[in-house]
């Protein structure tokens, strides 16, 4: 069980470890591709290739630093993409979860033909249900999630149901 210092102490170390080794392989990466090519002798003395693996190795020394600087704007744009795919996944899921319908009128049997007009004249509906939320007062469903929102269970009937899931397809 980690307390709340702990957390804070080790996500800070990683990310430290993190941004040392992307700064560390970055430098060395030039380092090893130049070893290998200077150790060749027939490849290091054919041509301008001497020249050009002095002038890579130079340059590739005092651009560690931008180098490791670029992987570290990569690592943290493919992370920040990451982390918005799965907050819009998660955001798309909730949101079928909570309103799968495009509009939900709730009343105490009063007309809805106001409200009605106006949804026809913003949007094309294609279709509606009308359907009876049933007080069921012995608290049965309540009583068995341990949670109360009403004084009453609220009841559908199942050929409601099955047309609202027909609806949702």
């Amino acid at each position: 069980n980690f307390n709340k210092q702990e957390t804070l102490t080790y996500l800070m170390v990683s990310v430290i470890m993190l941004i040392i080794s992307i700064y560390g392989i970055s430098t060395t990466c030039a380092d090893m591709f130049l070893t290998v090519l200077l150790k060749n002798k027939k490849m290091k003395y054919q041509n301008d290739n001497l020249f050009v693996a002095r002038t890579f190795a130079s340059k590739a020394r005092t651009m560690s630093f931008t180098f490791g600087t670029l992987s570290m704007l990569i690592l943290i744009s493919l992370l920040a993409l990451n982390y918005s795919s799965i907050n819009k996944a998660s955001y798309d899921i909730s949101v079928n979860l909570n309103a799968p319908y495009d509009v939900q009128l709730f009343d105490d049997k009063q007309v809805f033909d106001e409200y009605i007009r106006v949804i026809e004249e913003e949007y094309t509906i294609d279709n509606t249900i009308e359907y009876d939320i049933y007080k069921e007062p012995n608290h049965q469903v309540q009583n068995f999630f341990q949670s109360e929102y009403y004084d009453f269970d609220p009841v559908l009937k199942l050929s409601d149901y099955n047309r609202l899931l027909e609806l949702r397809k």
